[in-house]
Parts: C-alpha cells; sequence; structure tokens
C-alpha cells in the first residue's frame, strides 16, 4: 500500500525551527573558534558534484546509496556522498594556492539514500577537519586532541569508545598471508555489517584470531600478530609499521581520557580512500560514530595531482546532539 506522503516522512529531512538552530550555533560555535584558533580555515563545499566523483572512490554498498539526477547534458549530479573526497578535489583543482601544507574546516551535509524503511537519516550534519601535507602519527594524535578539547565539556570521561584499525596493516597481512586474505574477502559482509554476533564465532578460530579480536592494548594486537608470524621473512616489515602505532595508540590513552581507546579489526572503514591509521568514536547506545575520521595519503592523488599525505576527521553533529539530549535525561 502506497503511503502519502504528507503522512510518512523518513528520518533525515528535518526542519530546524529558531529553538533547535540557537541549541546548534552554540554547540558549534567554540568549536569552530577552537579550528580558527589552531590556524584552520574555513572552506565552503558546492552542494552538488558529478557522481563519479564520488562513485569512483567509494566502495560498491556505497554507491548504491548515491543519489542522482541528469542535467540537460545527460551528465549524472549528485548532492556530497562524501565530504572529504569533495574536499580533496576542491584543494587538488584549486590553482590559486600551495596545498603542500594546509588546514581547512568546513560545515556541511553528507546525503545518501537509505531503504524506504531504514530509520537511518538520509543526511548527516558534518563539522570536518583536514590536515593537508602530513599524515605523521604526530599529526593524527593532534587531530584526536582537537576533537578531545572541542567536546570536553560535552562528554563524560569513559563513555566514548575510541576505536582504531589501520587500513595499511590489514592490506599488508592479506597480502602475506593468503589464507587470510581469501578469509576476509570471504567474510567481509560481516566485518561491514558489524556482525558481532558470527565475528564472535570465528574468533573461536586461532586461525582468524588477528581480525576478530578487540584489544584494549595495542600490544595485545602486536604480539598476536608476532605469534603467528614472527619467524616469517616480512615479520620485521610489518613490525616497523606497529612500532609507531603503537606509540600512537599509548599516547592516545595517555592524554585524551575522555576516550576509552580500542584496537579492533571489526570496524574496518567502509571507505575505500583510507590508507593508515582509520578511528571512529561511539557513543553507548548509539549504533553509529559521533566522530570518524584517519588517514588517505592517495586521495588527492586521485584527482590528478600528485600524491599528497593527508588526514582529517568529520564530527557528525547530528549524532552528538542526540548522544547530549540523551544524557540531558539522563538516559
Amino acid at each position: 500500500m502506497e503511503i502519502a506522503e504528507d503522512s510518512w516522512l523518513p528520518e533525515g529531512f528535518h526542519f530546524f525551527g529558531p529553538e533547535e538552530t540557537a541549541l546548534r550555533k552554540r554547540l558549534l560555535y567554540p568549536i569552530t573558534s577552537l579550528f580558527e584558533q589552531n590556524g584552520f580555515r574555513e572552506v565552503t563545499l558546492p552542494s552538488f558534484d558529478y557522481a563519479s566523483v564520488f562513485s569512483s572512490r567509494l566502495p560498491s554498498k556505497e554507491k548504491k546509496m548515491i543519489l542522482g539526477v541528469r542535467d540537460t547534458f545527460g551528465g549524472v549530479l549528485a548532492p556530497p556522498a562524501d565530504l572529504t573526497i569533495q574536499v580533496a578535489k576542491s584543494l587538488a583543482g584549486d590553482s590559486t594556492s600551495d596545498i603542500a601544507e594546509k588546514k581547512v574546516y568546513y560545515l556541511g551535509k553528507r546525503i545518501k539514500d537509505h531503504k524506504r524503511w531504514n530509520a537511518s537519516r538520509r543526511e548527516v550534519f558534518q563539522l570536518g577537519a583536514e590536515y593537508i601535507g602530513d599524515s605523521s602519527p604526530s599529526k593524527v594524535s593532534f587531530l584526536i586532541g582537537l576533537i578531545h578539547t572541542a567536546l570536553q565539556n560535552h562528554i563524560t570521561e569513559g563513555t566514548i569508545r575510541l576505536v582504531f584499525n589501520h587500513a595499511g596493516v590489514l592490506k599488508f597481512l592479506c597480502e602475506k598471508d593468503p589464507d587470510l586474505g581469501r578469509f576476509f574477502e570471504k567474510e567481509k559482509g560481516l566485518f561491514l555489517s558489524k556482525n558481532l554476533s558470527e565475528l564472535k564465532k570465528l574468533a573461536q578460530n586461532d586461525s582468524w584470531s588477528i581480525l576478530v579480536q578487540t584489544c584494549r592494548n595495542f600490544s595485545e594486537f602486536k604480539q598476536l600478530v608476532q605469534n603467528r608470524y614472527g619467524k616469517e621473512s616480512w615479520w620485521v616489515s610489518i613490525r616497523e609499521t606497529l612500532d609507531p602505532i603503537e606509540l600512537l595508540f599509548n599516547e592516545i590513552k595517555e592524554k585524551y581520557p575522555k576516550f576509552s581507546v580500542l584496537w579492533d579489526f571489526n570496524l574496518l572503514s567502509e571507505l575505500n580512500y583510507y590508507t593508515g591509521t582509520v578511528f571512529h568514536a561511539f557513543a553507548c547506545g548509539f549504533p553509529e560514530p559521533i566522530f570518524s575520521g584517519g588517514v588517505y595519503d592517495s586521495l588527492i592523488g586521485s584527482f590528478g595531482k600528485s600524491p599528497i599525505p593527508a588526514c582529517g576527521f568529520a564530527i557528525h553533529i547530528d549524532q552528538l546532539e542526540d548522544y547530549l539530549a540523551r544524557r540531558a535525561k539522563g538516559s
């Protein structure tokens, strides 16, 4: 039975009245001020872009969510399905300034389709920051420190789980261990759908424990890798990657006590363009992250420029507001 539009409106098409708008402005202003105090400059992203900009850089699951409309010349246009991609494209095409090292932030809506009965938002308002020209662990730590400072008056210590993984580590292990690679490809759906019950069953098999273990200390994961691959000729190569990750992980645990830090391959990013550290932050009871980000050293290069190291994050304002509202009610 067809439901009339005036009797049913999907979540995501939300009108903000004066009071809600004022509350959002009070939430955003201190954060954007903090960004500017740390040298970030605001950029404005376009409301539409060519759909191929997103589809060529997103996995198949995400491509299906891109909304498109044809222009008079037959080109397919789309609202932004990913704002980091838009920033990278804009900076790659900017001939008026040097992008070798630049710090920018933006406010914008990420818009994707969902199944008709899915309650997920079709539009997500984001406040993001990107550090172009350096993606070293020190810069990742700097960005997480920026978020920690921005949110420290809004979150209770230990209530936000900051989950880490690393795209390069997974790729390296799957290349060096074909059996592991085949297993991951076979069960990728479980990882991307976050099917924890099935993943826990897989964890009982020692052969795949590296992929399905959650560790509060990175040294635990590093030990798992060494136990399995320590006698391999390439162990030294992977250890050289794991050592700086361990330093970063420990530094964040020590410096930013508002976050409960975990290492977990179960929360692999669905985005194709991440090349290094990836992080997601979750509040208890919320399936979608309050903020997420990572390292994407190849993304700007995909627009015809030489590869430029970069890292960044986005605070998902809708999720943060929902979290704050629930906390205010004491639930």
